[in-house]
């Protein structure tokens, strides 16, 4: 009677190896995701960062950007709500050009939130670059990100994190 049981067993088990081994690589490809995720972000899913940022000096714009890239007015001042897959304005914050919906993704590369808005037809950007070293959100830049201008930095803000 045992024995029959676990023959039973054992036919079922060969019977749907491949499923157990495809559910078992989803599952921990997800827990995969899930855990680099809230590592790198320091937000867990219901969790959420926001922070307050002020522009550094003045915003700085190169003459070589007159012939081919619009002259963007970057905000002096802003307010942005991150929360575990997307970003948010917190209500009566200056926008961005081009980064006027209500919610928008970002990605996260090494310690840093990035935020890209495409200007033209060509999918040029902009990238906003929060610094997130150890979990805190203390600095801003962002720089045109184009065939011509890479890593050309516009405009430096200083942030802090408000509850």
């Amino acid at each position: 009677m045992i024995v029959e049981k676990i023959i039973n067993v054992k036919k079922l088990i060969l019977e749907h190896k491949l499923k157990f081994i495809v559910l078992g690589v989803f599952l921990l490809s997800f827990i995969y995701f899930f855990s680099l995720s809230v590592y790198n972000t320091g937000i867990l899913p219901f969790q959420s960062k926001s922070v307050e940022c002020q522009m550094n000096g003045r915003q700085i714009y190169l003459s070589s950007y007159t012939e081919l890239y619009p002259r963007l007015t970057f905000p002096r001042k802003f307010k942005i709500k991150f929360g575990w897959l997307d970003a948010e304005y917190i209500e009566g914050s200056s926008k961005f050009p081009f980064l006027d919906y209500d919610k928008f993704g970002y990605q996260v590369i090494g310690s840093s939130f990035i935020i890209r808005p495409t200007f033209n037809e060509y999918n040029e950007q902009y990238r906003i670059v929060f610094s997130n070293d150890f979990k805190y959100i203390s600095f801003a830049y962002i720089d045109y990100l184009t065939f011509w201008h890479d890593k050309d930095y516009d405009a430096f803000y200083d942030c802090q994190e408000i509850k």
